[in-house]
């Protein structure tokens, strides 16, 4: 087993495909990150697992890095990484993990992209919203006391940065909606690109960390 004296948690980097999930809830009846996640750390860890994500999460929505506090362990058993993934169906995944003193989720800014595109293409089917034509922005750049918005735009593609203390995936959405003059837009263009606190940010050690590549998209 791997030991860590004087700690109680450990963090869980996760990305998933949230096309295949009903969000984030403990519900029995659908199909969620929260009861895929912890049946995978029953078969593997041997324990019951107390989770509590970073962030509220919306159904549909994906993620590339989002950080799940697994509570109340101090041990993890040989090749974690590896016997966790094995158990976990293909549109999810566990990046890494860090154990840490930490037991409850605080003040943290989440951060989100949005992507679009404007031409027909096959490979972004549910992981790009097609609009055309794109909306003319004129900022790179604008802020807020509450969010942090930051945007590219290229020839057939647009990709929307938005960041905020405790900003849930709906209110990001919503933002982007208004940014491009929408009335609602689905959650499959939108990822959680990471999360950061003032008084934590989530370490990962070199020795625990699998290299997975973040999405490539392919345009014309």
């Amino acid at each position: 087993m791997i030991q860590k004296s004087g700690t109680n948690s450990v963090w869980l980097d996760i990305s998933f495909d949230g096309g295949g999930f009903a969000g984030w809830s403990d519900s029995l009846s659908s199909r969620t990150i929260s009861t895929v996640l912890k049946d995978a750390i029953q078969k593997t860890a041997r324990c019951q697992a107390d989770l509590e994500p970073c962030t509220f999460l919306i159904e549909g929505c994906h993620a590339t890095h989002f950080f799940v506090l697994l509570k109340n362990i101090s041990q993890l058993p040989d090749q974690f990484l590896h016997k966790i993934n094995r158990c976990l169906p293909k549109d999810i995944a566990v990046r890494s993990f860090s154990f840490t003193t930490f037991s409850g989720i605080f003040d943290f800014q989440i951060s989100y992209e949005y992507h679009l595109h404007c031409i027909s293409q096959p490979f972004l089917e549910n992981r790009s919203y097609y609009l055309n034509p794109l909306p003319e922005l004129f900022h790179q750049k604008c802020s807020d006391s509450f969010m942090d918005i930051q945007f590219e735009k290229h020839d057939h593609q647009m990709v929307i940065r938005i960041s905020g203390e405790c900003l849930s995936s709906a209110t990001a959405l919503e933002t982007i909606a208004k940014i491009v003059s929408q009335k609602s837009l689905p959650a499959y263009g939108m990822y959680i690109i990471g999360c950061k606190g003032n008084l934590f940010l989530p370490k990962i050690s070199s020795t625990t960390s699998v290299c997975i590549p973040e999405p490539q998209w392919f345009y014309q």
